[in-house]
């Protein structure tokens, strides 16, 4: 019985906990933070946010500095080629922080190949190293664990 009863109260506390916000994605432009039900990815360079009351805003890619988007954020950085900055920018997910460093999670949706995720870890906002998923498993896990 008491089981049952702390099943039931933990039950009760995670839906409390995770639907106290409507909005919970947000967009944040160089001018204000913009809060939303949902962020979506639009047609072209467009990132649409949706409030809960269905009203749309859309937003220029060129515009937004970093969006969270179901509960991942993601920040503009500087995309890597050849281990330099090519002088583009692209959006990229942020794994963690630690010590000044971010490690970021790259998946370039323009690429032919859809399954090429690249890893890279930039301390404030210069390159670093880029990191491979097969080979750095060991200092990839070092990075997460620590933060």
């Amino acid at each position: 019985m008491k089981k049952l009863v702390l099943i039931l109260l933990f039950a009760f506390i995670g839906t409390y906990a995770f639907s106290t916000g409507d909005e919970q994605d947000f967009i944040l432009t160089e001018n204000a933070c913009f809060h939303f039900k949902k962020v979506r990815f639009g047609f072209g360079n467009h990132l649409i946010g949706i409030k809960a009351n269905g009203e749309r805003q859309k937003f220029l890619r060129d515009e937004v500095i970093q969006f969270c988007k179901g509960g991942f954020l993601y920040e503009k950085a500087p995309i890597v080629k050849y281990n330099k900055p090519t002088g583009s920018y692209d959006f990229m997910r942020v794994i963690c922080r630690r010590d000044e460093m971010t490690l970021y999670e790259y998946n370039n949706e323009k690429s032919c190949n859809k399954d090429q995720i690249r890893y890279f870890v930039f301390r404030k906002n210069r390159f670093v190293i880029e990191l491979c998923s097969h080979k750095d498993a060991n200092l990839m896990a070092k990075f997460i664990s620590a933060n």
